[in-house]
């Protein structure tokens, strides 16, 4: 789970700067949904 998480943090940082709605929001739902917290 450690890998994916750094895979997260990294695809985050991605987004954070290629940040647009209509592509983010979608992705970010569907890993809230697979992620625990």
């Amino acid at each position: 789970m450690r890998d994916i998480r750094q895979v997260l943090e990294r695809w985050g940082a991605w987004a954070a700067n290629n940040y647009e709605d209509v592509t983010w929001s979608p992705i970010a739902a569907g890993f809230k949904g697979l992620i625990p917290e």
